[in-house]
Order: C-alpha cells, then structure tokens, then sequence
C-alpha cells in the first residue's frame, strides 16, 4: 500500500516545540517504511501540495482538498496524520491511517510520555499504525512512564492493513 504522512499538528500552539510537526512525520515514515509492507511517499511532494492548499486559502478561494483528497493527487492509498501535545516535559502524540478512496478511519494510535522518551513514542505510533503492535516489545513499553498505544480497524494476520 502506498502511504503519505503529514507533518503532526502543533494542538499546544507552543512554538518551541514546532520542529516537531516535521520530526514526527519523517520519523514516523521512516518506521512505518521498515516495520510494515508500505511505500512511502516523499515529505517535499506532501508539502508541495500542502502549500498550494494553503496560498488558496490565504487568497480566500474555497477549497475542499481534505487529508484523503490530498492523498488522491498524490497517488496514495492511505494518508497519515496526526497532532502532539507537549507541557511540562510530557508529550503525548495522536495519529490515524486514513484510507484515501473512503475517507474512513482505518486505524488509531496514541502515545504518552515524556520528550526524553520522543523516539521510543514515535515508534510505538508508527507500529500501531503499520498493524504491528506485535513488534512492541515489553523491554521498549518498561519504565515509569507507560505509554498508552491502542490500534483499531482491520488488519490481516500478516499485519498489512486493508
């Protein structure tokens, strides 16, 4: 399946952890593409497209290019997208495969810990993404602060989704 990943939304609005919009995407790609049967698209084709939807809107044209429309143009299967929240030290991060034809949910996942754990939770994301949650292992999910992943839709025995 080919899949594209948005850069994460900042839902904190706190723009010292802004690199992270970015940070997430390419690391979430980048596991996804090693752990699952995907293929991936390029982050610069995502935001071409991203800032054409953008100037369109800063130029008050209407525009109805939602995450599985964007995915159409870009030939994708699936798209996804995500948001974090980080205060304190604590990050929690949010993400969804959304299956581009139907626009429906094909699956969730959720994470929480703290930014010295960042790589460890992005991850997690991107197994529970790929189907994966299989690969988790107890020795990665140890530690104090326990994150919280959960997958939802339909995955195959072999761990593809679709």
């Amino acid at each position: 399946m080919t899949v594209a990943v948005e850069q994460f939304k900042n839902v904190t609005g706190d723009s010292t952890v802004q690199w992270l919009a970015v940070g997430m995407a390419e690391a979430v790609s980048t596991e996804m593409n090693r752990f699952a049967p995907y293929r991936m698209i390029e982050r610069l084709q995502i935001e071409k497209l991203m800032k054409q939807r953008e100037l369109k809107q800063a130029a008050g044209e209407a525009t109805s290019m939602e995450d599985a429309q964007m995915g159409k143009m870009l030939g994708a299967k699936g798209i996804v997208t995500g948001s974090y929240q980080a205060v304190a030290g604590n990050l929690r991060i949010d993400g969804r495969l959304i299956e581009v034809e139907t626009g429906n949910i094909m699956t969730t996942a959720s994470a929480t810990g703290t930014m010295a754990e960042l790589a460890r939770i992005q991850r997690i994301i991107a197994l529970t993404l790929s189907g994966r949650s299989d690969a988790l292992e107890l020795a990665e999910l140890g530690g104090d602060a326990r994150p919280h992943a959960q997958a939802r839709g339909r995955h195959g025995d072999d761990g593809t989704v679709g």
